[in-house]
């Protein structure tokens, strides 16, 4: 039976858990990585974020949210000691997190941007074809969707694989349309099977893009709020 992944979405710029709360619940390694930002309204983005993976988290599992202990893989991929697995993803003032009950879990939120050289940026980022169907758009504004459609697509995917960057973007290609799913098309990788994973987009505004990738085929996606009931 197809497994769920349930999702949470947060606006960092007006939370919806008061900022001094969510300030509250964050250790002291925590607070050092927040200080670490130059700029004010970064460390208070990362406060934000911080403190609502902590506050969602302890709602999920009915746990004090700072008793909460997470480990770092050699990647640098955050995971719950015991427990669910988790991904979280930031862009501008908008923020998302995914929790299943096992497996390899990556979500990806974009902020959409003006990229002056999006065309360039498409063919030495993403595979060829991934390439040439962005910049084949002729409307600029289907082209500019469909670059960060691929993007968070991508993204949502080697995060999930978990090992970042290290794992060659050119290896898999995923689609560029608006498709609800099935968005992994290929993979080279002979570990991976296009056929076990769940890839899709996840938008809920017009001015962001974002996507889901869980190693579980058919995998339904469930809106829920910080409360962990249903959205």
């Amino acid at each position: 039976m197809p497994g769920t992944v349930r999702l949470f979405r947060a606006s960092l710029a007006a939370p919806p858990v008061p900022r001094a709360e969510l300030a509250d619940l964050l250790d002291d390694g925590e607070r050092a990585r927040v200080e670490r930002f130059k700029f004010p309204h970064l460390r208070e983005r990362q406060q934000v974020a911080t403190g609502l993976l902590r506050f969602a988290l302890g709602r999920l599992l009915d746990l004090d949210p700072r008793s909460l202990r997470f480990e770092v893989g050699e990647f640098g991929k955050p995971a719950l000691a015991e427990g669910p697995v988790f991904n979280l993803s930031h862009s501008g003032d908008w923020w998302l997190l995914g929790v299943a009950s096992g497996g390899r879990l990556g979500v990806d939120v974009e902020a959409h941007r003006t990229l002056a050289d999006l065309e360039s940026l498409a063919r030495s980022t993403f595979q060829r074809d991934e390439a040439a169907e962005v910049t084949g758009h002729a409307d600029p504004a289907e082209r500019h969707r469909a670059f960060f459609r691929v993007w968070s697509r991508k993204e949502a995917f080697i995060k999930a694989v978990g090992m970042g960057l290290s794992y060659p973007l050119e290896g898999f290609r995923v689609a560029s349309d608006a498709r609800a799913n099935g968005g992994l098309c290929a993979v080279d990788d002979p570990a991976e099977s296009v056929d076990r994973w769940t890839l899709r987009s996840v938008e809920w505004d017009p001015a962001l893009s974002a996507a889901v990738a869980w190693d579980r085929p058919d995998a339904e996606v469930r809106w829920c709020t910080l409360g962990g009931g249903p959205a």
